[in-house]
């Protein structure tokens, strides 16, 4: 019986993510040729299309959909062996400081270390990015997953959220002349983001609601007094996406990187620095986009 290639289908779940070969060719390190090639055998393994390509953005099929299951499973099950036969044994603790915007990533990312590194104890802190960075940079954390842009460019990107309008459903809180936002603090890119595409297009706006709290963010959207600007991996199920068919601009894509503190134990920073980049980098963790919201 013929076997899936680990490569293909990284790239695979790479354009199920990103929804094009241009950007998943960046995202695997590869050229956008290249990644043509792979998809074009990994079609002729599977023996069906896997993937609609057009124009401007690539969607599965619905055998691409069925695939797209089996392939986080078995890319994990895969680093998950390779890690627990290849790794030394490392043991102690590390200090990481994640986005709260991350929280949906939180279970899997640290249950998959824990599986493979059994005496690491990871300490987790939330906090602004540009905190987090000069905490790396005092010896506090270990290492942080900041935005790309609130910090600048520092670090190594690992991960392209695509950032969302969201609105909760149901609700008619995008149709007001004076469209009231709920977004983080002052300094993030987030809410950059978000007031820079409004003022590009002439949208009237007003900051209802800010937070660093993506709990307070969130339950000021759900609850119909704000919409907000969130990157995929936040949104929850009760909020929908506004699209430029509700009269929304695009928006840019989020990207996160991780930094490592000069001072960080060495086996430890690396063994859970690789982890974390492996995991989000592949895109093993996949969220499906948010609902849109129902125009009229």
């Amino acid at each position: 019986m013929r076997s899936l290639d680990i490569d293909q289908l990284k790239t695979f779940l790479a354009i199920a993510a990103t929804g094009g070969f241009g950007r998943a060719a960046e995202q695997v390190h590869k050229t956008q040729a290249a990644v043509s090639v792979q998809m074009k055998r990994l079609e002729e393994m599977v023996g069906c299309r896997l993937i609609d390509r057009q124009a401007r953005h690539s969607t599965l099929t619905p055998e691409g959909v069925r695939l797209r299951a089996y392939a986080a499973r078995i890319i994990e099950l895969n680093d998950e062996a390779l890690t627990a036969l290849q790794a030394p044994e490392v043991a102690g603790v590390i200090r990481i400081g994640i986005p709260l915007y991350m929280q949906q990533f939180f279970p899997k990312l640290f249950a998959l270390f824990a599986s493979t590194h059994p005496s690491v104890e990871v300490e987790i802190e939330s906090l602004p990015s540009k905190e987090m960075l000069d905490a790396t940079r005092d010896g506090s954390l270990d290492l942080a997953l900041v935005t790309h842009r609130s910090v600048g460019q520092v670090g190594e990107i690992v991960r392209r959220e695509p950032l969302h309008w969201v609105a909760a459903h149901g609700r008619d809180t995008h149709l007001q002349d004076v469209v009231p936002l709920a977004v983080y603090h002052a300094s993030s890119a987030l809410r950059s983001a978000a007031t820079d595409a409004l003022e590009r297009v002439g949208i009237p706006y007003r900051i209802a609601y800010s937070s660093p709290s993506t709990d307070a963010i969130l339950a000021a959207i759900s609850s119909g007094l704000a919409i907000g600007v969130l990157p995929r991996c936040a949104i929850t199920s009760e909020l929908g996406a506004l699209s430029p068919a509700h009269g929304f601009p695009e928006l840019p894509e989020c990207d996160i990187s991780l930094v490592v503190s000069e001072g960080a134990n060495g086996p430890l920073a690396r063994a859970l620095g690789g982890h974390l980049h492996e995991c989000l980098s592949s895109y093993q963790i996949h969220l499906d986009p948010p609902e849109p919201i129902q125009s009229g």
